[in-house]
């Protein structure tokens, strides 16, 4: 009879501590993705990168990389610097300018499968540092959370 007793309790205990847990899981893991998202932007990693992405967005992605690989004989590498420089300009280095993006000062807000995280994106260009408040927007597929949307904030908006 003690260890029926001691089963329903420890049954308790775990269904009460369950909700806790899912929180802080979603919390953590939402961090991890922009974690492991930053660190491939700084060692340059595109798959990396993609692997933090939604998957309606990223996979779209990828065979578009793929094929234009395919098609002109360019690893991701190449791929990766054509873009940045189409982007932010030619007098860019990728590696400059990715290396040393960071987010900082994370609030989380999570509603079930979405999540948005209020946070401070950094970039270190030409010795400047610039900051820019921004939303990213997460959403879970499966168990795993990825990066759906990233919005810079208008000056008025910080």
């Amino acid at each position: 009879m003690k260890l029926g007793k001691r089963w329903i309790a420890v049954l308790l205990a775990v269904c009460m501590l369950l909700p806790l847990t899912a929180c802080k899981t979603n919390a953590s893991q939402i961090r991890d993705t922009l974690s492991e998202f930053e660190s491939a932007c700084h060692s340059l990693d595109l798959r990396g990168m993609l692997r933090c992405i939604d998957p309606d967005i990223s996979e779209p992605i990828r065979l578009g990389l793929g094929a234009v690989g395919a098609l002109t004989g360019q690893d991701t590498n190449d791929l990766l610097d054509m873009a940045v420089k189409s982007v932010f300009g030619a007098n860019y280095d990728p590696e400059e300018f990715l290396s040393r993006i960071t987010v900082t000062d994370p609030k989380l807000k999570i509603k079930k499968k979405n999540a948005t995280v209020d946070c401070k994106i950094g970039v270190e260009l030409g010795g400047d540092t610039f900051q820019k408040g921004a939303v990213i927007r997460m959403r879970k597929v499966e168990d795993q959370w990825y990066i759906s949307g990233i919005e810079l904030k208008d000056h008025s908006d910080e």
